[in-house]
């Protein structure tokens, strides 16, 4: 942690609570979103995919579905899947 490798560290016997914790917060994520984190983080995006991708979440929808999902205070009913 000190030298920016890792973000979080917790003792062994919390860190199956944690890994299922963050894989669930992952499945309740767009999964468009998350396409587009991976590409983004791997360094395979330039300027004009990160515009694709942005474009991509306007017009399918997705990110008015998790604006609408927050204001109401329900979970996101994600519908996107990679063609």
């Amino acid at each position: 942690m000190r030298i920016g490798l890792v973000d979080e560290v917790c003792p062994p016997e919390d860190l199956r609570e944690r890994v299922y914790g963050l894989a669930a917060t992952m499945a309740g994520r767009s999964r468009l979103t998350m396409a587009a984190a991976k590409q983004i983080i791997d360094g395979r995006a330039g300027e004009a995919e990160v515009r694709a991708w942005q474009r991509e979440a306007r017009e399918s929808g997705e990110m008015a579905e998790g604006v609408r999902a927050y204001r109401e205070g329900r979970s996101p009913g994600f519908s996107w899947d990679a063609k």
